[in-house]
């Protein structure tokens, strides 16, 4: 896997899920509550994507991230940069 060699190699390996997975979950809602599964793709690199990439570099303290994105998640970084360009000072 991927993840497993680069964290072998000393980096720092953060691995997302976006929401509607059984890895996400809500503050408030659960799996059972309609408004839980009211979202549209473009929610995830407006809303989900920088939420990550903030909480990150907080955690962190870092200033930038490499990231790699696979289907979803190279589409949402795509929409992000494009659409919040100060997020391009913020990864590689």
């Amino acid at each position: 896997s991927l993840g497993f060699i680069l964290a072998d190699a000393g980096y720092d390996v953060w691995l997302g899920n976006f929401r509607g997975t059984i890895y996400s979950s809500h503050k408030t809602l659960t799996r059972n509550d309609r408004q839980f599964w009211e979202f549209i793709a473009n929610e995830l690199a407006a809303e989900d994507l920088p939420a990550t990439i903030d909480t990150v570099l907080k955690k962190t303290g870092k200033t930038k991230i490499q990231y790699i994105g696979w289907s979803q998640g190279a589409m949402a970084m795509f929409a992000l940069l494009s659409e919040k360009p100060e997020y391009n000072a913020k990864v590689t």
